[in-house]
């Protein structure tokens, strides 16, 4: 005899203030503290300072945000290709930020000095760059007017290897951020390597001039890993300046006149055209 399966029995309704209890098992790291916001022209001020968020920073102290030069690829292959490129010794966590960001935090330095010192990375012809992130590192794509590239500096002399001189020099490109590790060790002298921060609205220099004291004026080439596609109008890298989106256009305005049936015909008063090569008829007074 067919016997129907028990149901169970439903949960019985909760009340409204217990669907907003607190949970028991929530700690005071839980808890918030409520601070009283300022006023200005009507809009809440929150004020906020480094002892405020001095502890998420030690968090992401290890970590670099990634700004890829076009759209995002897709993330789960874009991912599992970051592995497999960059092969590092352990682990990291890794997060989404819009269509053109991604954050990577690592849990060694060294795994982190040495994706930085990479410098440019590409997957399927798309360029995306590291930073070293910091609570003033941009996460829009709107905000992208900077970002850092490597710049080689052949054939240097070796009493220029020092930091105060790698700073001199690579200012004349960029704001300097740090010297890959062989440069800053002077374990290959072919070349000094140096990572700079560029505007959108930087000219790349092709070369220097450096002017010693021991050696007077000389001219030392440069060359990049990668030069940036960037908009002179818009000031942001990512596109150039026939495909900004920001360009005013300029609108083509149809002419007066108008073709019906092969004849081509004028508005009152147009005397510039005449398909019967006679002077045009004067106006009856």
């Amino acid at each position: 005899m067919y016997k129907p399966p028990l149901m169970e029995a439903s949960p019985s309704p909760k009340a409204w203030n217990e669907l907003f209890q607190k949970p028991s098992d929530a700690g005071k790291h839980f808890s918030l503290e409520f601070m009283e916001p300022a006023l200005g022209n009507g809009i809440p001020k929150i004020c906020i300072g480094e002892e405020d968020y001095e502890s998420s920073v030690a968090k992401w102290e290890k970590a670099v945000v990634g700004y890829v030069i076009g759209k995002l690829p897709i993330y789960m292959p874009f991912l599992a290709f970051l592995k497999k490129l960059w092969k590092i010794k352990d682990e990291f966590q890794h997060y989404l930020q819009g269509n053109y960001f991604f954050v990577v935090n690592f849990d060694l330095e060294e795994d982190l000095n040495r994706v930085l010192e990479g410098g440019t990375w590409t997957m399927d012809i798309r360029h995306f760059v590291l930073k070293k992130w910091s609570p003033s590192a941009p996460m829009e794509q709107e905000s992208l007017t900077s970002i850092p590239i490597w710049v080689k500096f052949p054939n240097l002399p070796l009493h220029f290897w020092t930091k105060e001189c790698m700073g001199k020099i690579a200012s004349a490109v960029g704001i300097p951020l740090f010297m890959d590790t062989a440069t800053q060790m002077a374990t290959r002298i072919s070349y000094a390597r140096v990572c700079v921060e560029v505007l959108a609205s930087s000219v790349l220099p092709d070369s220097v001039v450096i002017d010693s004291q021991a050696d007077g004026k000389e001219v030392f080439p440069t060359v990049y890993d990668w030069k940036p596609q960037s908009c002179s109008h818009c000031l942001t890298f990512g596109h150039d300046d026939t495909l900004c989106s920001k360009r005013p256009r300029l609108i083509s305005i149809p002419s007066k006149s108008h073709a019906h049936d092969g004849i081509t015909t004028r508005e009152k008063g147009d005397t510039s055209h005449n398909t019967n090569n006679q002077p045009p008829a004067k106006d009856p007074k």
